[in-house]
């Protein structure tokens, strides 16, 4: 699939978040990410709305997803350390 069904998709998908609709948005988000995995963006939008919805343990996966995919190596070894 075109990243740019990716950009539409997360459009849909912040336009869900504004409306308040949390399972739409993270629901979409998850789409997009699969359509466009190596995109980081999407994997920390992924964090944020989870953590607006009191998800926090499925927020902490996607933002270390999100920091090991936007990252260096010697980055990552540093944000991600316990």
């Amino acid at each position: 699939l075109s990243p740019s069904l990716a950009n539409a998709r997360y459009g849909i998908a912040m336009v869900h978040r504004r409306q308040g609709h949390w399972l739409e948005t993270l629901q979409t988000l998850y789409e997009v990410e699969r359509i466009d995995p190596a995109n980081p963006e999407y994997a920390q939008e992924i964090s944020v709305t989870a953590m607006s919805g009191r998800r926090y343990a499925e927020a902490e996966v996607a933002l270390r997803r999100a920091v090991a995919l936007g990252r260096t190596e010697e980055q990552r070894a540093v944000v991600l350390r316990d």
